[in-house]
């Protein structure tokens, strides 16, 4: 079952992410599909928005994109 937060001053969803997961490799996203029009947001997430945060599987490796090789 997903859980909630309630966004405090200074908050990206990369850091909430980071926060709640312990990781940053795919949370982001996962946030962002979760919580649509959060993207249509500024950086920095205004303070006391709500914000889904889904289950993860992290035995699923995620698919990284190289940007140089």
């Amino acid at each position: 079952m997903p859980d909630t937060y309630r966004t405090i001053q200074g908050d990206t969803v990369d850091l909430i992410g980071y926060r709640h997961y312990g990781r940053h490799n795919g949370t982001t996203e996962a946030i962002l599909d979760a919580n649509r029009g959060l993207a249509s947001l500024l950086a920095i997430l205004p303070e006391g928005t709500i914000v889904t945060l889904p289950d993860l599987d992290f035995e699923t490796p995620v698919q990284t994109v190289k940007l140089y090789d």
